[in-house]
């Protein structure tokens, strides 16, 4: 009876606080749409295999690599999903194979993105986020509310949810999602466990309590909770949907897809992907190394043209280790949606230029970086006379003949540069050349800044610097380490990143299920003068691996990641010669 008490006064409070949340569209487990449409016929779902097998032929650009590289026939694969989705009873266990084909390509950059389903449900969540370190599945983020409740913290380790292991969940959700590389996936396959979307009919919750089997991290003692999990529906995901496409760089995209269903698991939790502070920024941090934030001065502000309102957020930090002066910066995003790279780009240089003379040496944190479009230009404010910069053979098809001639001149405008449209409608005819000739992908070509070798800013860091990487860097996050390791500019500290190695553009949507597919356009590497490229070149499923490798251990996380900030500092220091 008591136990009975417990288990209703915490459903009570966390539908009172479910209520007060930000998400105002959750739902309790057997809610159904009061507006549902049908389920898609056997007919609707045969006619959209068969229109996604066009779209892929047509338009993704490694199609040919991944038969070869993974021993397969995408073809078959269409046509196997296709055979059993034909007796789907729902729209999920539809999509589901949809989503289970895009998984077999081992490309993080292909996303099908659904809008609407006859449930009308996204997923299922408990705001919980599980990271995977050393093998085990350790509370990353917690939502405070429910950790008061529940008494789960982080830096716990989960064993178990509904009598199933963290391993156990992981090998069921590599059916739905693979990003690339085995140590990416961890991480997005162990999210699974709490952050269930409703296409994973594996995973779907089969009652409205999980059961929560976990080991405090502050007594070793074993714990089981049951936690109501919350229903979103799609309408609570619209912002998301209807989120415009950055202005900025054109059309050109390098950023990870799944940036928005990760970072949305906890709110604010503190593992985001792209957020402004290093993840390692903690209180223990701070006390140990005694950061000293800094920023640019209205001087060197005013020096690279920035207007007193033009305030990009860049964390940046000084700070003492074995008696030299570090200068910490933080590159959190290639993608931002507050301020145009181009002013980004500014307040970089204003930074180099400010502290370039106070420090001995840099590190760059480019870790959780979800890539965006500027990763190229900002390799110059680092870079060396003669250093070569990224190329991409992309698919020789009309969209991208008819986008390099017509529609990305239009978007620069009459006022455009004349120098600038000639460039893009150059690179036109080296695509439409390969189309005439029927070639599957076009010869390389400087498409992220128009030039094969990297042009030094008026901001150069001309000193020893260190690069942080790690499994959550991914598309222009693989990007820019790609540079600094051909170019020899510097070491890299981590972990391999994602291997995610081409634009990514929206290229279709299923004409039933109104899925959106959006598919890599080309693979791209660096250039080489000589044109004699080797499949190590390639970025895709390859990603950068590190000089110096580190892993992060549940100890050094429970602590504040003071090992860590120890180790690449160390590193760090013996850059300087």
């Amino acid at each position: 009876m008591v136990r009975i008490l417990v288990v209703l006064l915490a459903v009570a409070t966390l539908t009172l606080l479910a209520g007060c949340s930000e998400n105002k569209n959750t739902a309790t487990i057997s809610d159904k749409s009061a507006n549902a449409v049908r389920v898609l016929t056997k007919e609707e779902r045969s006619d959209d295999f068969d229109q996604l097998l066009k779209i892929f032929k047509n338009f993704y650009g490694p199609y040919q690599l991944k038969e070869k590289n993974l021993k397969i026939s995408i073809e078959k694969l269409v046509q196997e999903f296709k055979e059993k989705s034909l007796v789907a009873q729902t729209d999920e266990e539809f999509m589901s194979y949809v989503m289970q084909f895009g998984a077999t390509l081992h490309d993080g950059h292909v996303q099908f993105v659904i809008e609407h389903s006859a449930s009308n449900i996204l997923r299922y969540r408990i705001p919980i986020l599980l990271t995977p370190i050393e093998g085990k599945a350790i509370v990353g983020d917690v939502d405070k509310e429910l950790s008061s409740v529940y008494k789960i913290a982080v830096g716990d380790e989960v064993i178990a949810i509904d009598g199933k292991t963290p391993s156990e969940i992981m090998a069921i959700g590599a059916k739905y999602r693979h990003a690339g590389r085995d140590l990416t996936d961890t991480h997005f396959h162990m999210a699974m466990g709490t952050s269930r979307l409703s296409y994973m009919t594996d995973l779907i919750p089969k009652s409205p309590l999980a059961a929560i089997k976990f080991k405090t991290a502050s007594s070793e003692q074993t714990v089981t909770v049951e936690i109501p999990w919350q229903t979103e529906k799609y309408v609570s995901n619209l912002d998301n949907l209807v989120k415009q496409a950055s202005p900025f760089n054109l059309a050109l995209d390098l950023s990870v897809p799944y940036v928005d269903d990760f970072n949305s698991q906890v709110n604010g939790h503190r593992g985001q992907m792209g957020q402004v502070n290093p993840v390692f920024l903690t209180p223990e941090v701070l006390k140990k190394y005694n950061f000293i934030k800094v920023y640019p001065s209205d001087a060197a502000r005013l020096k690279f043209g920035l207007a007193e309102k033009e305030t990009p957020p860049i964390y940046a930090a000084l700070y003492k280790f074995s008696g030299k002066t570090i200068l910490l910066v933080r590159q959190a995003t290639y993608h931002p949606e507050d301020f145009k790279p181009a002013l980004y780009m500014k307040a970089y240089m204003a930074l180099i230029s400010e502290y370039q003379d106070l420090a001995d040496v840099l590190v760059l944190d480019q870790t959780h970086n979800p890539g965006g479009s500027y990763c190229a230009e900002f390799y110059n404010l680092f870079a060396n006379e003669g250093d070569v910069q990224s190329v991409e053979d992309v698919r020789a098809d009309r969209k991208w003949i008819n986008d390099l001639y017509v529609n990305w001149p239009a978007e620069e405008g009459p006022t455009g540069n004349p120098w600038e449209l000639k460039l893009i409608q150059s690179w036109g005819r080296i695509v439409e050349k390969a189309y005439d000739e029927g070639r599957f992908l076009s010869e390389p070509f400087p498409l992220f800044v128009g030039t094969n070798y990297a042009t030094r800013k008026e901001a150069n860091w001309k000193k020893p610097m260190l690069v942080l990487i790690d499994e959550l860097a991914g598309s222009c996050g693989d990007m820019f380490p790609m540079l600094v390791k051909a170019n020899k500019r510097a070491q890299l500290f981590g972990q391999n990143t994602m291997g995610l190695g081409g634009n990514v553009e929206q290229v279709g949507q299923l004409n039933n299920s109104r899925i959106q597919v959006k598919l890599t356009r080309g693979l791209f590497h660096p250039y080489r003068a000589d044109g004699a490229y080797v499949p190590s070149d390639l970025i895709e499923n390859n990603g950068v691996a590190p000089d110096i490798e580190y892993a992060h251990t549940v100890k050094d996380f429970r602590a504040g990641y003071v090992d860590y900030v120890k180790a690449f500092s160390e590193k760090a220091v013996e850059q300087i010669k």
